[in-house]
């Protein structure tokens, strides 16, 4: 069960909804067995990194003679198996299918009879990035290995491309803003990591110049190790805060795929499990500016080509920079900042004491801070040791690198107020835990497997995902989102969740539906108090995640319907979300 839930938070589920994709290998791959076929030969296929079997019941249905699946992964190679057994009613002939539970690297080492053995090879092995998956190296090995000289390979080709980005909301995620950072020893914090994103969800975006940075041609020797430089041009005088990058990529002669952005004609509807890749860099005010990239086998990489306006990063770990993409998001809130400052004037009193503080893990609390006379007096300190510390002030940034999720942050909070004592003045006052009800297929489909697909059945995997599902337990059972990033419909108002901080025990809450539709997810958001002032974060911060709970099977609702929504709670934290309508 766990090897299966870690297949679904890698983007399996979307990419078996994606329709656009299924037709175009469905398409490809009864050409390249028909012009097998009209040449005389029959046809030897390998379908590498089989999955579901999808590709592989695609061919055989096309009637494709003999087919090697192979698929490293040993549980999506079980489940591979018995679903292409399930579905052997609609092959046209007689099908010889062998499965092989190894990475196609090692094929023709554990069977010498591999050896240039397929005259079609067909593959879908891309991440958003394209080649994060190693399909430079699977296909360079393939080309060599285990194709025949006239091998059609699926896909064919594949290009990467490049844009400059205008967006002052993106701005806010990758670095702090120079009004903010004055006087402090960095003006940009550079961050030339990938964000996956769905571009065309950002409100103000401006895209520039579309430029060619690389072309793959599967059919040939694939590239090593490679840098180029080009330069791009935002074709206006607004500032470039960042790049796009993008890729097509042709199947075949006639069919394609695409992460380009809704501005692109090429542009093919939503997808999840592939999506355009953003890298933040400093800002440029000139229109155009030079980038260097550079690919290897499993990694893209972008930067400026002379840095000479900002700081790098340096290397820190991902972990770190995606705490730090959060960390900056929201020190460039004008709401949160004010918020911040505000409660400190109301609480810290510079006469009376000294001790304003912030925790030694969240250091970047201080870029929160406006005020240069309030923000040097701010000290690090020792959580243990703030229990002895009279009249003291702590400021919590409300957002930790630890936390990967809203209800995982609420009791972080909860057990540091049990830690600092009665004696120190916390800021924020509060965090408050938000339940809301959506109806969003998008995120449904991130995690719920289609009982069928082009009219094959894959009920038997279904199955096993919701079964999988309904006995996730404690924070496997949610998913931390950027709501404004999927088409949702909000059926029922925020509504606070109170009394959590209970160690084991069950909690009913009673929501009441707005609108009427198809309840799909369980939104949980956090809010924070201050002084009376609440700021409800994940609908309009570009930085902030909400907790996205997935019912297994959803359920139609009606306006002024009352859905009971029981938390159980175990050792302080949610174990489980149970629904039931009224």
């Amino acid at each position: 069960m766990d090897d299966i839930y870690d297949i679904l938070t890698n983007g399996h589920a979307g990419m078996l909804h994606d329709k656009q994709r299924h037709c175009a290998f469905k398409s490809a791959i009864q050409s390249a067995i028909a012009e097998i076929h009209e040449s005389g030969e029959s046809v030897t296929l390998l379908d590498i990194g089989h999955g579901t079997g999808l590709l592989t019941m695609f061919a055989a249905e096309a009637g494709a003679e003999t087919i090697v699946a192979c698929e490293s992964n040993k549980t999506m190679s079980d489940i591979g198996k018995r679903v292409v057994s399930s579905n052997q009613s609609r092959f046209k002939n007689p099908c010889n299918i062998k499965f092989e539970n190894i990475a196609s690297t090692i094929l023709d080492k554990m069977n010498p009879g591999y050896k240039n053995y397929f005259n079609v090879i067909v593959s879908e092995i891309y991440d958003s990035e394209l080649i994060g998956e190693g399909c430079l190296t699977t296909y360079r090995h393939a080309l060599k290995e285990l194709a025949t000289k006239n091998c059609i390979f699926i896909p064919s080709k594949a290009t990467l491309f490049a844009q400059s980005v205008h967006s002052t909301a993106l701005s806010t995620y990758s670095y702090l803003e120079n009004n903010i950072n004055s006087g402090l020893e960095r003006n940009y914090f550079e961050f030339h990591s990938p964000w996956e994103i769905h571009i065309d969800k950002i409100k103000d975006i401006q895209l520039g110049e579309v430029i060619e940075i690389c072309h793959f041609d599967f059919r040939l020797s694939c590239i090593n190790n490679w840098t180029g430089k080009w330069l791009v041009d935002m074709q206006s005088d607004r500032i470039s805060h960042g790049v796009l990058v993008w890729w097509k990529s042709d199947i075949n002669n006639c069919n394609f795929i695409t992460t380009a952005p809704i501005s692109n004609p090429e542009y093919q509807g939503f997808r999840d499990h592939w999506m355009s890749i953003f890298y933040s860099l400093c800002p440029q005010p000139s229109s155009s500016f030079s980038i260097e990239v550079e690919v290897n086998d499993v990694e893209l990489k972008v930067r400026h080509s002379v840095d000479q306006n900002c700081v790098c990063r340096g290397n820190y770990p991902k972990s770190v920079e995606l705490s730090l993409h959060r960390y900056i998001g929201m020190t460039n809130s004008p709401r949160l900042r004010d918020a911040y400052m505000k409660s400190i004037k109301n609480t810290y009193n510079p006469i009376a004491t000294d001790n304003l503080f912030h925790s030694s893990s969240a250091s970047f609390v201080k870029y929160l801070i406006s005020d240069p006379a309030i923000r040097n007096k701010v000290k690090e300190v020792d959580i243990s040791v703030l229990g002895d510390s009279r009249d003291s002030v702590l400021i919590d940034s409300c957002i930790h690198p630890e936390c990967l999720t809203t209800v995982s942050n609420f009791y972080r909070r909860k057990r540091l107020e049990r830690s600092v004592g009665s004696h120190c003045s916390l800021i924020p006052n509060d965090f408050i835990l938000m339940v809301s009800l959506v109806d969003c297929p998008q995120l449904h489909n991130k995690t719920i497997i289609p009982d069928e697909v082009e009219g094959f059945d894959l009920s038997l995997y279904s199955s096993e995902v919701k079964k999988c599902l309904s006995s996730c337990r404690g924070q496997d059972i949610f998913e931390p989102v950027h709501l404004w990033e999927y088409d949702y419909v909000l059926l029922s108002k925020p509504s606070q969740i109170k009394n959590l901080e209970t160690p084991n025990s069950t909690l009913r809450k009673i929501l009441k539906v707005e609108k009427s539709g198809s309840l799909t997810n369980v939104i949980i958001s956090l809010a924070f108090d201050f002084n009376g002032d609440i700021l409800e974060f994940g609908d309009t911060d570009y930085f902030d995640k909400v907790d996205c709970f997935t019912c297994v099977d959803c359920l139609d609702v009606e306006e002024g319907d009352e859905v009971c929504v029981t938390f159980t709670i175990l050792n302080g934290e949610i174990d489980r979300i149970d629904l039931e309508i009224q």
